[in-house]
């Protein structure tokens, strides 16, 4: 396993999760309601999770390669890829088709006009908060500046005194069409900027004990990265996080109220009996859901330019760099077969996964031919079971007479091969007795 350089880092978070709940209770039941079901409902069923920077930390000293499309890692021996498909099935928001939209809106909006008049055609975040807090006029108005508070705090999540683009303010203003914008594209570009920088360029010329460390702060929708993270590398997911079965989208399903330190993390990453996967595969349920079906992928003209942001030059890197491996601070371009490799894997998970569900399937099949056995002896026993003559070849079979008010469901009920209640309840209690082990 190649080892990774550590790099001590201060981490500034600036998503602020609780702002959804503070929103949330500043309305009243109607629009309560009207919140729960919007594009960012999902934002208020997270469960208690906690923000672990560090996790982003280890990612982002073990990437490989970055565009505009995705990130490459790797994590022990194995490639992983966190890109917008992965980033949707974490979060559920839209990605679809962009609406037409006219991003050179100015002062003109409506709701800039009556709320921000004063602003000059520069409104903050912070800007944005207060209209909300103190907005009394409209019930509506509150609700749609609501909306706005929580794509600047949460899922665009930057600096305070960051400005936020006016044409926010006017999509909002028709609900129907802000609904339906790919916020899910647009908070996913942002999210993975901090990949798009070299960590080189963040390193602070002090040196703290010997050591290097850097400063640097996490922009966009971190969560959706550490949820991945989780999803990705099963094995981090399982020491750390507890999973809810059978949740969507997945950012849900993940409860984590503890605290996570780096050096924690950085022994689950560095152990030689890591779980890794090449990408996440949706599920039945989720193949079925509007996000995953009208998802867009994003466009790429050239995908070996890796790109700064927020001021930063452009830089053409044609060749994957490990940010922090010794002995190798430009690493030379994978081979080309990385991808055949990574295919390769994806399809070996998806065998054992089939294995596994084909084992639970003939446990479960093998345990009810057992029970029905073991009826028919206590029927024999009982007198109730006699043998009869088939009209077809003369051959004897066994038949079972049974009383009416005795039920019927244990010689009767034959549940096929794709019962999936059945397959799914045992591969649960498969996952409870492993997560029991850890």
């Amino acid at each position: 396993m190649e080892k990774i350089l550590q790099v001590d880092a201060t981490i500034t978070t600036r998503c602020r999760l609780q702002i959804v709940q503070d929103v949330y209770e500043k309305l009243d039941t109607n629009y309560r309601n009207k919140l729960s079901e919007s594009c960012f409902g999902s934002l208020l069923r997270l469960k208690d999770i906690k923000l672990a920077s560090q996790v982003i930390h280890q990612l982002l000293l073990r990437k490989l390669r970055t565009n505009k499309k995705e990130v490459w890692f790797k994590i022990g021996e194995k490639n992983t890829k966190f890109g917008l498909e992965e980033f949707i099935l974490v979060t559920g928001l839209n990605a679809g088709d962009e609406n037409d939209v006219d991003k050179t809106l100015g002062e003109e909006c409506r709701i800039v006009k009556e709320y921000f008049r004063n602003s000059g055609g520069k409104i903050t975040k912070g800007d944005a908060y207060n209209a909300f807090v103190i907005c009394k006029k409209r019930k509506s108005d509150k609700y749609k500046l609501g909306l706005i508070v929580i794509l600047a705090y949460v899922l665009w999540a930057t600096e305070e005194n960051t400005y936020i683009d006016l044409w926010w303010l006017d999509l909002v203003d028709d609900l129907d069409r802000f609904e339906t914008y790919p916020w899910g594209k647009f908070s996913f570009e942002y999210t993975i900027s901090i990949f798009k920088r070299e960590m080189g360029d963040k390193l602070k010329s002090s040196d703290v004990g010997g050591e290097s460390r850097c400063r640097y702060s996490l922009h966009g929708f971190p969560l959706a990265i550490m949820i991945w993270a989780f999803e990705a590398i099963p094995t981090l997911g399982m020491k750390f996080g507890m999973k809810y079965p059978d949740v969507i989208p997945r950012m849900v399903a993940w409860e984590m109220p503890k605290r996570l330190t780096s050096a924690a993390i950085e022994n689950v990453l560095n152990s030689k009996e890591l779980e890794v996967n090449s990408t996440l595969i949706p599920t039945e349920a989720e193949l079925e859901e509007a996000y995953w079906k009208e998802l867009k992928p994003i466009v790429e003209e050239d995908e070996s330019v890796s790109y700064h942001s927020e001021g930063d030059e452009a830089e053409q890197d044609a060749e994957p760099q490990h940010a922090y491996h010794e002995e190798s601070p430009r690493a030379a371009q994978p081979p080309q077969r990385d991808f055949e490799i990574n295919i390769e894997d994806l399809l070996r998970t998806e065998i054992e996964k089939l294995e596994g569900r084909l084992q639970a399937v003939i446990s479960t099949r093998l345990d009810r031919v057992e029970k029905k056995v073991d009826r028919l002896v206590e029927l024999a026993v009982a007198g109730r079971f006699h043998p009869a003559t088939s009209a077809f070849d003369g051959a004897t079979s066994s038949t079972a007479y049974v009383p009416e008010n005795e039920p019927k469901d244990e010689l009767e009920k034959e549940v096929g091969f794709d019962d999936v209640t059945d397959v799914h309840a045992a591969e649960r209690k498969s996952e409870l007795t492993l997560s029991d082990t850890i």
